[in-house]
């Protein structure tokens, strides 16, 4: 057994800060520090690192602990190995049996390589509940006043892209929430009200975000997907994007997939039709992790591909990836301007 004493100096040898910063980016959010979540699928940061008290918390998935519990996580350790490691990071002398030793950093074995698990979604029925408790953008003074803010006719949102609010009086699902000061915060309570479904490579609607309606500080974020699910391989489409995706691309389509950044900039193509053509664009939208090679198989050969991502680091990223897996086979054309 490892003597308590020991059990009690090896966290207080660490900076639970610094030990998780070597495998997660973190960045400073008051007296804490946030990062993505490593132990799922977090497009926004739901990771919490308390300096003061040594701890870290995920509102997304719920794991949690010191700097040994992150350790036996983070590496498939024991407790007892986890501690061992961490003292020989820190040079920690382990005394049993009136014999003391510097233990060496224990490496676990790797593990067998497993197939991907299918990825987490909202369920069915909680999701399906939820848009039929949320009235259409146009029914809500609030999300219209944001729409319209945005320079967003609502009555064209509600039609194109079927965006809805959620009502500030109802119950939301658990995974509905996002980060907030003291813990986890429901949607409709922090100002996530206008809903964006958000769809599967063959154009099913299996989850949504949420976009904030009102202001917020600099540190929270405006757009946030369900709490402890994936993003991956989810878009946001029009009612011409859903049709390519699905495979039965409609009569109307020019032929033209445009791929946009973020729930604004989809909304503003995808409401777009103001040059009076009888011909339109597929839109789809897409935010960090969404892009997969499943959802770009789902656009044809000889698809004219018009990548308009934002122009800094994140931008240029997407725009990489939705190329990377489209040249050769479309015609792919990265555009400056991410407004029509």
């Amino acid at each position: 057994m490892i003597p308590q004493d020991v059990i009690d100096r090896v966290p207080a040898a660490h900076d639970v800060v610094d030990v998780i910063g070597r495998a997660v980016a973190l960045k400073r959010a008051g007296s804490s520090w946030k990062g993505c979540c490593p132990f799922h699928e977090d497009s926004t940061p739901s990771f919490d690192v308390n300096p003061e008290r040594q701890t870290f918390k995920c509102f997304g998935c719920g794991k949690g602990g010191d700097v040994v519990t992150w350790t036996m996580e983070r590496e498939s350790l024991s407790f007892r190995d986890a501690v061992r490691s961490l003292a020989a990071d820190k040079g920690v002398v382990i005394e049993v049996d009136g014999v003391a030793s510097l233990p060496a950093r224990v490496v676990a074995a790797p593990a067998p390589r497993r197939s991907a698990p299918p990825p987490v979604r909202p369920p069915e029925s909680e999701l399906a509940a939820l848009w039929a408790a949320c009235p259409l953008a146009t029914e809500d003074s609030d999300v219209c006043a944001w729409l319209v803010s945005r320079g967003l006719d609502p009555e064209s949102v509600a039609s194109e892209v079927g965006v809805r609010a959620i009502p500030t009086g109802i119950r939301l699902p658990a995974w509905a929430r996002g980060p907030g000061e003291r813990g986890s915060i429901a949607w409709n309570v922090s100002g996530h009200r206008c809903a964006f479904p958000t769809y599967d490579a063959t154009g099913r609607n299996v989850s949504v975000r949420a976009r904030a309606v009102v202001p917020l500080a600099d540190h929270q974020h405006k757009s946030l997907a369900p709490a402890g699910c994936a993003v991956k391989g989810l878009v946001l489409a029009d009612v011409v994007g859903r049709q390519v995706l699905a495979g039965t691309p409609p009569d109307a389509w020019s032929g033209v997939v445009t791929v946009v950044e973020g729930e604004p900039d989809f909304l503003s193509w995808s409401t777009n039709r103001s040059t009076g053509g009888t011909l339109f664009a597929a839109v789809l939208g897409i935010t960090s992790g969404a892009w997969t090679r499943e959802v770009a198989d789902r656009i044809p050969d000889a698809t004219t591909v018009a990548i308009r991502t934002h122009a800094d680091a994140a931008g240029q990223r997407y725009a990489a990836e939705v190329y990377a897996t489209l040249s050769g086979r479309c015609d792919v054309r990265v555009l400056p301007g991410s407004h029509p």
